[in-house]
């Protein structure tokens, strides 16, 4: 998935929203039977990449988001994005 931030708000603020739907599934199911364990979902190896206008400009790939190597999964995503929300205040 590719999520493009046009905006200073739309980082952090609106990928938590994308995260939080992602971690609400992951405790739900997919269709019937539900009960039974059909149609769980997890999320796993997650990588959170960037990048930039500059990046662009000279022609450099994508580099991991800072701080987030090795998280992997929706809810350590969610616990950094939170923390991003603490060091701002």
């Amino acid at each position: 998935m590719i999520y493009s931030a046009y905006q200073t708000n739309d980082f952090p603020e609106r990928l938590k929203l994308v995260f939080k739907g992602m971690h609400l599934l992951e405790d739900n199911y997919i269709g019937a039977s539900g009960s039974r364990g059909y149609g769980k979902i997890s999320f796993g190896d997650i990588e959170l990449k960037q990048k930039t206008k500059n990046d662009y400009i000279s022609g450099d790939d994508w580099g991991t988001v800072n701080g987030t190597d090795g998280i992997g999964t929706t809810q350590g995503l969610l616990k950094w994005l939170n923390g991003l929300n603490d060091n701002a205040g």
